[in-house]
């Protein structure tokens, strides 16, 4: 029977010490890269709806705000003006806005504006009912009323539309380039880790494992290492 050599006694790499180690540091450091993913994914959600939500009232109480006159007196033109132009400067993220009198009547609709002709009727009802601003569940839909004139009787509403897509999408970008790095970073320490398992550990018990492996053969005019 041919006797084992050093090198077939060596064990495989997948049953080395080194081996083992690092698998389980890497598991353990994927699973907690993505547990802090996916908290952060919804933390970013949370926060953009958030700021999204606040500017849309911002946004909405200023028109509401410069609109009041052109409302109460049938300033079909002017409304239209005004509405166009601040929507304009908000933005992407403003889909549109709709201007509804004291009466009922719709105004104004911008072109991008898809909201059903229902639901503006509703919101313009909710404020002409309460003289407060009313906000959809998702804050991304908003109705502000528009006061003018002695007692700040409410001459219409305005409502506008808004969406996330935009900065959901950026915060999307960010968050891939954030893995990206993340998973470069991850590579190169477990790389490294290996390497130091490699030096200090698994090199020196093969070296001590060859020796004995002599030994075993009788041949005791070899010096063990790191003995």
């Amino acid at each position: 029977m041919a006797k084992p050599t050093a090198q077939s006694q060596r064990p495989r790499i997948w049953n080395s010490l080194q081996y083992r180690v690092t698998a389980i540091a890497g598991l353990a450091a994927i699973l907690v890269a993505a547990t802090i993913l996916l908290l952060g994914q919804a933390n970013n959600r949370e926060l953009v709806f958030d700021a999204l939500s606040k500017r849309a009232i911002d946004v909405t109480d200023l028109l509401a705000l410069q609109m009041g006159g052109a409302i109460k007196f049938g300033n079909s033109r002017a409304v239209g003006d005004i509405t166009n132009g601040t929507m304009q400067t908000a933005g992407i993220d403003a889909l549109g806005a709709a201007i509804v009198s004291a009466d009922g009547t719709e105004m104004f609709r911008s072109d991008g504006l898809t909201v059903d002709d229902g639901v503006i009727a509703d919101l313009a009802q909710q404020v002409f009912s309460s003289g407060v601003r009313q906000t959809a569940d998702d804050g991304l839909l908003v109705a502000s009323p528009a006061f003018f004139g002695e007692g700040d009787s409410i001459a219409g509403t305005v409502i506008t539309s808004w969406t996330a897509s935009h900065k959901m999408a950026s915060a999307a970008h960010n968050s891939n380039v954030q893995i990206l790095i993340g998973i470069g970073v991850l590579a190169a320490v477990l790389v490294l880790m290996s390497l130091f398992l490699w030096i200090v550990m698994s090199r020196p018990l093969m070296a001590i494992n060859d020796a004995m492996t002599r030994v075993a053969r009788k041949q005791f005019h070899i010096n063990v290492p790191h003995v």
